[in-house]
This record gives structure tokens, C-alpha cells and sequence, in this order.
């Protein structure tokens, strides 16, 4: 059984988010948000003449005082796949989720 109010992250460096028991902490403090999931944005990134869609949702996102985007970065097989056969990735795909 896990007691989750032991420290069991592992220090990961400035700037990125850890667990501390069952809080989240960014460099020492609590990091607190608001987000959001997105299931769709990966596919939707992929086509050039639908980017635009993404950056209107971080606009709107943003404006609604979200601070966080939960993006799924997955597809195996099929249209836009981010992996294209076991162990072969899509760099296109790669490149597009790291705008």
C-alpha cells in the first residue's frame, strides 16, 4: 500500500512539474491550474490548413483562464499516426505537437 503523503518524486530539474504526495509542485511551490483535455489537436495539427484551429483554441482557452492543455499524443496506424509501424514514428507528427 502506498502512503501518499511520502515524497516519492524524483528531482526532474527546474521548470518541470513534480509530485510531492498527491499535490503538484513547479520548483518548490504548489503549482495549481486550470486545463483542459484535447483528444482531437494532434490530428488537427497535422493538416497545414487546419493549424489555425489550435491557436484559436489556446487564444479562447487563455481567455476563459485556462492554464493547462492535456494534448493525447497518440495514433498508431491510420491517418496522421503518430506511430506508423511498432518501434517507427512520424516525424512530421513529432514536429507538429512540439509547436
Amino acid at each position: 500500500m502506498t502512503n501518499y503523503n511520502e515524497e516519492v518524486a524524483t528531482p526532474l530539474g527546474e521548470g518541470f512539474v513534480q509530485v510531492r504526495g498527491t499535490p503538484f509542485d513547479l520548483n518548490g511551490s504548489p503549482f495549481l491550474f486550470n486545463g483542459f483535455n484535447s483528444y482531437w489537436m494532434m490530428n488537427v495539427a497535422t493538416e497545414p490548413a487546419d493549424r489555425n484551429k489550435v491557436s484559436d483554441v489556446f487564444r479562447e482557452a487563455f481567455a476563459a483562464g485556462l492554464s493547462l492543455c492535456r494534448m493525447w499524443a497518440f495514433s498508431d496506424g491510420g491517418d496522421h499516426a503518430l506511430q506508423i509501424s511498432p518501434g517507427v514514428y512520424d516525424e512530421l507528427v513529432f514536429h507538429v505537437i512540439r509547436l
